[in-house]
């Protein structure tokens, strides 16, 4: 069974998960045919984190890398045991 946070996680911790997911779009943008941004912007609720993605390059809509992310959270889960990560897809423009 996966890591359940039991506390709000500090920034530090929050910004070497976003190094790590950010590696791991990057091992995949071939695969995906599109790059992927993690943003700053993150949203903690309970003990579920959740990232803003974006595409790198105009014209990739969020429907084409809402799949890709949902197999990043798996790898991602399957690395670390952290199963209360979420990667929400947005366009650049619409980031908070």
């Amino acid at each position: 069974m996966g890591k359940v946070a039991s506390k709000k996680r500090t920034k530090r911790e929050i910004e070497r998960l976003r190094k790590e997911l950010q590696r791991l779009l990057d091992e995949r943008k071939d695969e995906m045919g599109f790059a992927l941004r993690v943003t700053d912007v993150t949203r903690q609720q309970e003990e579920w984190l959740t990232i803003i993605v974006v595409p790198d390059s105009p014209g990739v809509r969020a429907y084409e890398y809402a799949h890709a992310l949902t197999l990043i959270e798996d790898e991602f889960e399957k690395r670390t045991g952290d199963r209360h990560i979420l990667l929400l897809p947005t366009l650049p423009g619409d980031v908070m």
